[in-house]
This record gives structure tokens, C-alpha cells and sequence, in this order.
């Protein structure tokens, strides 16, 4: 993926959010509402992955769970460990950045040495790359099992916009049947199935990792936020402390009152598949319609193309639950790593702008936003020419949520300077004068 970053020269600091409890979850029984990539359920005998949808066959003997999940990989979700004393398996899933199959291919490489090849093998009814190495430790690799084989064995397969990889390793030649039969026992499901294929003797499962992730994310509702209002030319909405003026001339609406506000939110981009869903109702609890403008009268057939901007809130564990808005403008390797989940968490959805690959961050009035542009051909009606539309996301983050611009017009225009000029601060949604870093 390109890393196009436009960096401007402001240091700003995000305002702080309410954490969703005080503190004093048990994170032995995690309690959520959103299916996060890490969710699961897990048994003596299965582990199923509740976002995924699949389940696989533990090992039998004394594997217990370790749990090494970490955040040192702000794209990678670490979804199980299992270990006994010469063997171990793990589970992982890495969001799809560029193709699919190349990624799985090369993920299945790993930790099996390039030399060791990869093949499309079939589990589950689904293709997966397979890599299997076995060779003699060395010395002066592990003096105690020196001379002993060490067999390991990669499988990746692309799933809902992921890599997902197991992997197994043992030095005892018994475990290795054993654990090649559990990863060729995996059965894929739908994920809205997975409480009925969990049963009644499996519990919830999340590595701590999400559990504290999910402890400490800011409580957010898209669903009943105040949607603000719309008068003449002028959006306002206090909750989330901003204003936005629409273009002279345009005709806005009115969220809150309109008919034809689902429509809108299904052009905006509602049905998105998102990095989390929330017990199947994705759509009404990621994403909200505040308000958009046409720039004609939306029932006038007399022009083949009417630009509008559409302006709404979206929760961001929905879309990037890992990963945190950055906190400064200069804090690059933040950024580009946003700008990546941006692109990730977004890349199933009718959001994006057409063939783009890459998000610029740049800073306004101490705030972040984040811009992806792009165009595509519109079909020709009758008696007309071919001609482009082009299409641009703005994103900053109010209060905990995502705020969205999304424009589209048959004329390229510099779309963050219409963002520059109608966006208004509330005074309480300035940063501060000692920005944090």
C-alpha cells in the first residue's frame, strides 16, 4: 500500500473520552456487546471464533491456553494460544492490505522458512495456502533439544477482509498427527451462528488483550445521539460540538426530520462490513446520518448529476478497535498507521472513494482529519457524454466518535478547503494550549 501522508505543522491533542467503566471489570468474564475479532468461545474439546465463524478442534492432553496476546502489532489480533510442554498452536488474523491470496501465501510461509514452499490445500471447504517444515535443532539454537526434530506446519486462509493463520509446532513426534488433525478439522459457519455452535458447554472467550480494549473504550451510542439540526445552509449539533456550513445555494436537509433519510444512509455507506459487529444489528450501531445537501433540488431530473455532501457519526470500535486516533500531528508513525486501518476498516463498504489506495492526515484549528479522494466514470445517460465523478472522505474524531464528510461531484474541487471553510468548533472541542504527545 502507498503511504501518502500530508503532514501539516500544527501539534494538537485529542480530547479526552469517559472510560466505559471505572476500572473494576472482571476481565475473567468479559461482558460485550460488540464482537470484536478476538471474540470467541472455547471449550475442553473446540475453540470457535464468534467474528470469523469457524470452529476448530483443540488438542487432546494438557494444552491450556496461554495468553500471549499483545498490542505490539496495532493490525494483527492475537485470537488464541494453546501449549503443552513440546508443542503449541496458535491462531492469528492480520487485515488484507493489498491481495488477498499473495498475503495468505506468504503468511503461510511463516515460520516454516521460505525454502519449505507453499501449497493450496482444501479444510473446511475453503482454500487454504499450507506450508510444513521438519529439520534437527541445533546446538547453538537449543542446546537441551539439540539433535531432536522440530516439525512445523502454517495454514492461511483470506476471510472477511483478514489473513487468518494457525500454526502449529512440536518437537514430539506423537503431537504431530495430533495437531495437524486439529487444524484440518476446522468447519466455517456463520458468525451469527456462533452462540448455537458453541453449546452449552463452552464459555466466552477473549484474550486479555481485547478484554482490556474493550474495558477502556469510551462509551459511545450511535444509535441514540442526539442527530443535531439542520436550519437554512447551517448543521449544528452540540453533543459532538461542531458546526458545519453547507455551500451557498445548496439545499440541506435535516436528518432528524426527513423521509428520505434512509436512502441517504444507504448511499452513505450503511451495510458496511465493519472490523466489529454488534449482535447483527451493524449498520444502526456503527453509523448514523446527521444531515447532508444536494446541490440541486434532490427531485429535479433536469441534471444528470447532483454532488452532495453527507455529513455522519460512526463508532470506531465498530470499524478499528485497536487502534487510537493519533494524538499528534507529527507523530508519524501514528498517523500512517491509521491511515492504514482507515483503509482496512472501510475497504468492504460503498464508502471509500473510488480506485484509492492511500488516506492523508493533515491538521485545522488543533484538529485531526483524515482524507481519502478518488474518481470512477459515471455511466452515460441518453444523449449525454461519459464523465467522472469524484468522491472524498473526511474523517475527524468528536467526543469519541468518528465524524464523516462525504462528498461527491461531477467536478474536482479541493474538498478539505470546503471542510476548512464551513467546519465551526465549539470552544469546548478546542484543544488545549499545552498540546499532549
Amino acid at each position: 500500500m502507498r503511504k501518502d501522508l500530508l503532514i501539516g505543522a500544527v501539534v494538537f491533542s485529542g480530547l479526552a473520552c469517559p472510560a466505559q467503566n471505572n476500572g473494576t471489570q472482571d476481565l475473567r468474564e468479559p461482558r460485550i456487546e460488540v464482537v470484536i475479532p478476538e471474540s470467541g468461545f472455547i471449550s475442553s474439546h473446540q475453540y470457535i471464533s464468534a467474528y470469523f465463524g469457524f470452529v476448530l478442534s483443540l488438542p487432546k492432553g494438557h494444552f491450556p491456553v496461554v495468553d500471549k496476546s499483545h498490542d505490539m502489532w496495532a493490525l494483527r489480533h492475537d485470537l488464541l494460544f494453546v501449549r503443552s510442554i513440546d508443542a503449541g498452536l496458535s491462531i492469528s488474523a492480520t487485515p488484507v492490505i493489498d491481495s488477498a491470496e499473495d498475503e495468505a501465501q506468504r503468511t503461510a510461509l511463516t515460520g516454516t522458512a521460505i525454502q519449505a514452499g507453499a501449497a493450496v490445500v482444501e479444510i473446511g471447504g475453503r482454500a487454504f495456502w499450507k506450508s510444513e517444515l521438519e529439520e534437527e535443532v541445533e546446538a547453538g539454537i537449543d542446546p537441551h533439544r539439540a539433535g531432536r526434530k522440530w516439525w512445523r506446519l502454517s495454514c492461511a486462509t483470506a476471510l472477511r477482509g483478514f489473513v487468518i493463520h494457525f500454526f502449529a509446532s512440536s518437537y514430539d513426534e506423537k503431537l504431530v498427527s495430533e495437531l495437524r488433525r486439529c487444524i484440518e478439522s476446522i468447519e466455517f459457519f456463520d458468525p451469527n451462528q456462533a452462540a448455537e455452535w458453541a453449546g452449552k458447554g463452552s464459555r466466552p472467550f477473549l484474550p486479555q488483550i481485547g478484554r482490556l480494549r474493550v474495558a477502556s473504550a469510551p462509551h459511545t451510542d450511535v444509535d441514540h445521539l442526539d442527530p443535531g439540526s439542520t436550519r437554512a445552509n447551517v448543521y449544528t449539533n452540540s453533543r459532538l460540538g461542531f458546526s458545519y456550513i453547507f455551500p451557498t445555494g445548496w439545499y440541506a436537509a435535516d436528518a432528524a426530520s426527513s423521509r428520505r433519510t434512509e436512502r441517504i444512509r444507504r448511499w452513505a455507506g450503511a451495510g458496511t462490513i465493519p472490523l466489529a459487529a454488534t449482535r447483527g444489528l451493524i449498520s444502526e450501531r456503527c453509523e448514523r446520518v446527521l444531515s447532508w445537501a444536494t446541490k440541486f433540488p434532490e427531485q429535479d431530473p433536469t441534471y444528470a448529476f447532483n454532488s452532495r455532501i453527507v455529513i455522519f457519526a460512526a463508532d470506531p470500535m465498530c470499524f478499528a478497535p485497536n487502534v487510537r486516533f493519533p494524538a499528534s500531528v507529527h507523530n508519524r508513525s501514528a498517523i500512517e498507521l491509521f491511515g492504514n486501518a482507515l483503509m482496512l476498516a472501510f475497504s468492504s463498504s460503498s464508502l471509500l472513494p473510488y480506485s484509492t489506495r492511500a488516506a492523508r492526515g493533515t491538521a485545522l484549528d488543533g484538529h485531526l482529519f483524515f482524507e481519502v479522494s478518488g474518481a470512477a466514470p459515471i455511466p452515460p445517460q441518453q444523449g449525454s457524454l461519459s464523465h467522472r465523478a469524484f468522491r472524498s472522505l473526511i474523517l475527524t474524531t468528536m467526543n469519541c466518535y468518528w465524524v464523516i464528510w462525504l462528498f461527491e461531484s461531477d467536478v474536482e474541487s479541493d474538498v478539505y478547503n470546503l471542510v476548512k471553510s464551513g467546519i465551526i468548533f465549539d470552544s469546548a472541542q478546542r484543544p488545549p494550549d499545552k498540546a499532549a504527545h
